[in-house]
C-alpha cells in the first residue's frame, strides 16, 4: 500500500503467506520514490510471488481477513517487524 505525505512517498508492504493459510509472515514501511514500480519489478522474478494493483477497500478486506488468521514469522527480524507494525496495520482507514 502506498501514500504521500506532499513530495514524500511511503509504502507499507505485508507478506501474506497463503501457503501458511493466509498469514501475516512479515510487514515493512519503506520511503522512496518509484516504490511500486520497483516492487512490482522485483516480484516478476519470482513464480512464488504474486504482484496484484488493488483498491483501498479490497487491500483493506484482505489485510483483515489476514490479520485474523494470525501471524507466522520465521525469521528473529519478521517478528520485530510484524509486533512493530501491528497497530499500523490494524489503524481504521
Amino acid at each position: 500500500m502506498t501514500f504521500a505525505y506532499g513530495e514524500a512517498e511511503h509504502a507499507v508492504s505485508v507478506l501474506i503467506d497463503h501457503g501458511r493459510g493466509g498469514k501475516i509472515r512479515d510487514t515493512c514501511v519503506v520511503k522512496g520514490s518509484g516504490l511500486r514500480a520497483d516492487t512490482e519489478q522485483a516480484a516478476q522474478g519470482n513464480p512464488l510471488v504474486v504482484f496484484q494493483v488493488i483498491g483501498a477497500t479490497d487491500a483493506r478486506f484482505r489485510l483483515a481477513q489476514a490479520d485474523r488468521r494470525g501471524r507466522v514469522p520465521e525469521q528473529p527480524d519478521q517478528v520485530d517487524d510484524v509486533v512493530a507494525h501491528r497497530a499500523l496495520l490494524r489503524a481504521p482507514p
